[in-house]
């Protein structure tokens, strides 16, 4: 029940940010905008989007192979590209990461609890990455401050992130080498929105825009893959990375595209499952 509020909160919150973003920008403005884009950076963006996905996978694989819950590469890679192909394209109560345990559950008999109670640790560690390199950028090129406070302040934050981890997680002999992967994903993806910046020709203001996209990302729970919400941030984000509403549109519709068209494989495995995975 709480589980199908929650997904159902989703939908209506995307609608609401795709609502609201369309209502306050010019969509001819914005469709004459995305007829000029460079979509071989679009092609690069995907592709590295998707590997990033690989490195996030491998990440929860990680994380499962240490708690005795062996499985391969490639079968876990396929899990979980199912389990974002339905976070993006089939809403409902019956989410993305529900079906990816239900077929671990049903192919390895795993216990659903202990597979939830890793999946909040896997996302844990990914958004601890995120807010990491949040406070690095905020505080080096934002608010400029000395290395010495960065340092300590980084170093406070992986004290945290340690303890929370060993104390309810009880993960911690693999807390540096998930956060090292999670660092990886998310420079992956980095390089992703960057090419989304170059295929609008923007050729200034790089760090504002990697702010604004660390921070969609964080809130992007809130939205079915982050769809709605992420351009809504980045629309109210325009005066601060100095450009028009419907450029800064622009920037999350795109990286939006981008990452669904990624998930695509996922819908053959859908549709045709391997023997493997039944």
């Amino acid at each position: 029940m709480k589980k199908g509020f929650w997904r159902f909160a989703q939908v209506v919150l995307t609608i609401s940010f795709i609502y609201i973003t369309l209502t306050q920008i010019d969509l001819e403005a914005l469709i004459s905008l995305l007829r000029d884009v460079n979509f071989t950076y679009i092609i690069i963006s995907t592709v590295l989007y998707f590997f990033s996905q690989l490195i996030s996978s491998e990440r929860l694989r990680l994380i499962l192979n240490s708690n005795q819950y062996e499985i391969s590469f490639i079968n876990n890679f396929i899990l979980y590209l199912l389990g974002i192909f339905y976070n993006f394209f089939i809403p409902g109560g019956f989410g993305g990461d529900a079906y990816k345990f239900y077929l671990m559950n049903k192919n390895y008999n795993w216990d659903l609890k202990k597979l939830f109670k890793l999946l909040v640790f896997d996302r844990l560690i990914g958004l601890g990455a995120l807010v990491c390199i949040l406070l690095f950028i905020i505080q080096n090129f934002i608010f400029k401050l000395s290395l010495i406070i960065t340092i300590i302040s980084m170093i406070v934050a992986l004290i945290l992130g340690f303890i929370i981890v060993k104390y309810i997680f009880k993960n911690q002999h693999i807390y540096l080498e998930s956060l090292g992967l999670s660092v990886v994903n998310q420079f992956l993806q980095f390089l992703a929105i960057l090419c989304i910046i170059l295929s609008l020709g923007i050729d200034d203001n790089f760090i504002e825009i990697i702010v604004v996209f660390i921070c969609s990302s964080i809130l992007s729970v809130f939205s079915i893959g982050g769809i709605g919400i992420r351009e809504y941030i980045f629309l109210i984000s325009a005066s601060f990375i100095k450009v028009s509403p419907e450029i800064s549109a622009s920037l999350g519709l795109l990286f939006t595209f981008s990452a669904s068209f990624s998930t695509i494989p996922g819908l053959f495995y859908l549709v045709k499952k391997p023997k493997s995975l039944k």
